[in-house]
C-alpha cells in the first residue's frame, strides 16, 4: 500500500510540476507578446517623427531659400543645424545613455551604485 501511495504522490508532484512549467510558458509567451508589441509602436512612432522632421525640414529649408532669395543658403542653414545638434549629442552621449537607463531600470542603478562601494 505504501508503494501505491508514494506513487500518487511522486504523480501529483510531477503534475504540479508540470503545470507550473506550462504557466511560466505562458507568462513568458505573454511578456515576448507585450515586447514585441511596444517595439512596434515605438518603431512606427520613430517612423513618422523621422518623416516629420524630414518633411519640416524640407520646408524651412524652402522658405530660407525663398528669404535669402538663394537656391541652396536655406539646406544649408538646415544641415548646419542638424550639424549642430549631432555635435551637442556627441558630446552630451555619455549623459543621455545615463538619464536614458535611469528612465528604464530606476531601481538597479542604487543597487549597482552599492556594490561599487
Amino acid at each position: 500500500m505504501d508503494i501505491f501511495r508514494i506513487k500518487n504522490i511522486v504523480n501529483a508532484l510531477m503534475g504540479f510540476v508540470e503545470t507550473k512549467v506550462e504557466l511560466y510558458k505562458i507568462q513568458f509567451k505573454e511578456e515576448i507578446a507585450k515586447a514585441l508589441s511596444i517595439l512596434v509602436l515605438v518603431f512606427m512612432f520613430a517612423m513618422i517623427g523621422m518623416l516629420f522632421i524630414l518633411f519640416l525640414s524640407h520646408f524651412i529649408s524652402h522658405m530660407l531659400n525663398d528669404a535669402f532669395e538663394n537656391d541652396y543658403i536655406g539646406y544649408l542653414i538646415v544641415t548646419g543645424l542638424y550639424l549642430v545638434i549631432g555635435i551637442v549629442t556627441y558630446l552630451l552621449r555619455n549623459q543621455i545613455k545615463d538619464s536614458v537607463m535611469d528612465m528604464m531600470f530606476p531601481d538597479e542603478e542604487s543597487e549597482s551604485e552599492e556594490e561599487y562601494e
